[in-house]
């Protein structure tokens, strides 16, 4: 999984900045890289958990991790992009967010996996329905990506004095 996470990375840069080449803006390019591989990475975590083989629902998990980290490059591209001069804040915002989400993440699985138990469910029966939540916040992300706008700052322009309209 940590391989195709890194292979996720190194390829997003790549086709990220390919893809701004190749269609002259920024816009649309950062939007059809990042929509895609979100939505195909929900796909591919589903797929992981449907599947009883372990090589193909392994193979499906790494495609979801390398998917994820695919669209890397394209958020990071946007953060330099819109942040103006407040770089340094904007990434530290988003790093804070990126903990809550890491320290929620394993409670939020450890409290479905205890309520399926309660409910008399075992192994991968207590495990699963998590999964589902982690897909549909994927695709949530990939619908988001689609109104993501790299071409608009988000620091004020110099004429515009604070808590001003």
């Amino acid at each position: 999984m940590l391989f195709s996470g890194a292979v996720g990375s190194f390829c997003g840069g790549y086709l990220n900045d390919w893809l701004v080449r190749l269609t002259g803006e920024r816009k649309w390019s950062r939007r059809m890289l990042a929509a895609p591989a979100l939505a195909s990475a929900a796909v591919g975590m589903v797929l992981s958990i449907q599947l009883d083989d372990p090589w193909p629902a392994a193979l499906c998990a790494a495609w979801a991790c390398l998917a994820i980290h695919l669209s890397l490059p394209s958020g990071w591209s946007v953060v330099a992009e819109i942040s103006g001069p407040h770089t340094g804040a904007i990434w530290g915002l988003l790093n804070a967010m990126g903990v809550v989400g890491a320290y929620l993440s394993p409670i939020f699985m450890g409290a479905v996996v205890d309520h399926f138990k309660g409910l008399g469910h075992v192994g991968r029966a207590q495990w699963d329905p998590a999964y589902y939540v982690y897909a549909g916040l994927l695709l949530i992300g990939a619908v988001a990506w689609l109104f993501v706008n790299p071409e608009k700052s988000i620091a004020l322009r110099k004429e515009e004095p604070c808590g001003s309209q």
